[in-house]
């Protein structure tokens, strides 16, 4: 579960954000607030990169 957040495959919820809270002593709306700045990061990251990074995923692998 740590894993997967540390990760960056599992997002910051309302419950996870609770726990988190508690775990660390931080509010919830503080590990949400988290949450949205990284969503508005990665939303914000060039075209470009995001159009690259698809293009890789599309891309066959040859075998060599």
């Amino acid at each position: 579960f740590a894993s997967e957040l540390l990760a960056e495959r599992r997002d910051i919820n309302d419950d996870l954000a609770s726990r988190l809270g508690s775990a660390f002593n931080l509010s919830t709306q503080n590990w949400l607030a988290l949450q949205k700045q990284y969503d508005l990061w990665h939303a914000s990251e060039p075209a470009t990169a995001r159009t690259l990074a698809l293009r890789d995923l599309e891309t066959p692998r040859h075998a060599a």
